[in-house]
């Protein structure tokens, strides 16, 4: 599994992480990505959890690094493995292309995205990959668009598009009796 990325020859910190293994930012991602886990609660194994975490972002962000975040955080949500075929190996890489060193971050995270359309799918690593940009930003910020949240955006400005016509006329009369 993951422990193959783990160099044999350094040491850990009290932490779970290696030594002079992590660079600033993949230490960053380890913390977020941990914490984000905590929040969703079901670890059973914290400092196990941290240290694997931290083995994953050693990896770098090939797609490998991100197929294993991938795995380790679909097999917690559904108990099984995911399935791992060209195709998916495939998706990975154009992940790792498209999102970079956040490509581990992120797709360690995406299994746990509670939208309903990825939920009812199982999270599939193609619907990572096609929602990839926004699928980071939701990662990077914390906040998850939901359905209900996209409809109040929309109905707000349906509302605003309703009545700019009539602001306006209202401002043109305003400004035309000022100048009288």
């Amino acid at each position: 599994m993951v422990d193959r990325h783990q160099n044999p020859k350094s040491k850990k910190s009290k932490d779970g992480l290696q030594d002079g293994g992590l660079s600033d930012d993949q230490t960053a991602l380890v913390e977020v990505t941990f914490q984000a886990a905590m929040e969703g609660g079901g670890i059973k194994n914290p400092a196990a959890y941290k240290t694997k975490l931290a083995h994953l972002a050693a990896a770098g962000a090939g797609a490998e690094g991100a197929w294993d975040a991938y795995s380790l955080a679909y097999e917690r949500r559904y108990g099984v493995p995911p399935v791992r075929n060209d195709r998916s190996d495939a998706q990975m890489r154009q992940l790792v292309s498209r999102l970079g060193a956040e490509a581990p971050a992120v797709a360690g995270w995406y299994p746990r995205h509670t939208n309903a359309f990825y939920v009812r799918a199982k999270h599939p690593v193609d619907w990572l990959l096609r929602d990839a940009e926004g699928l980071r930003t939701e990662w990077a910020t914390g906040r998850i668009t939901t359905n209900t949240k996209a409809c109040q955006v929309d109905r707000k400005q349906a509302t605003l598009n309703a009545f700019a016509p009539l602001l306006a006329q209202a401002e043109a009369v305003e400004k035309e009796q000022e100048e009288r």
